[in-house]
């Protein structure tokens, strides 16, 4: 019945798990550098659009960041989860552990992770996600 083979169908186990993989590409900032990236980028470019759209601070370095892993593609997409379109005057840390401060009714910039931070310091990823708005 299947004609495709899932990137994840292998005949040995992982060296090492995705996640695993991904997490020492964010905190080392290599992760453009890998021949396969691990984040589908056509999706996580729609999901950034949403977030700088709707100017939520949900998505932050410590609060609602869950992944999943898609067996067939073999990279992780974010799950819209808790998507909040509000952004309370809070403070976060940003990917260098500095501090920012939200004022009430600004919302953030998508930035305030790594993951997101990672894949917006490419120009390209970065234009993309830009004419999703316009």
């Amino acid at each position: 019945m299947w004609s495709k083979v899932s990137a994840l169908n292998a005949p040995e186990p992982w060296a090492e798990h995705p996640m695993v993989q991904l997490t020492r590409q964010l905190n080392t900032h290599t992760y453009w550098d890998q021949d396969r990236r691990l984040f589908d980028e056509v999706y996580m470019a729609r999901f950034l659009a949403f977030v700088a759209y709707g100017g939520t601070a949900h998505y932050n370095a410590v609060h609602n960041l869950m992944f999943f892993l898609d067996p067939w593609e073999g990279q992780f997409k974010m799950v819209e989860w808790d998507s909040a379109m509000y952004s309370l005057s809070s403070v976060f840390p940003n990917h260098l552990g500095e501090f920012i401060v939200v004022p009430f009714g600004q919302g953030v910039d998508a930035g305030t992770n790594r993951a997101f931070a990672q894949l917006l310091f490419n120009p390209v990823f970065n234009y993309r996600k830009n004419k999703l708005l316009h």
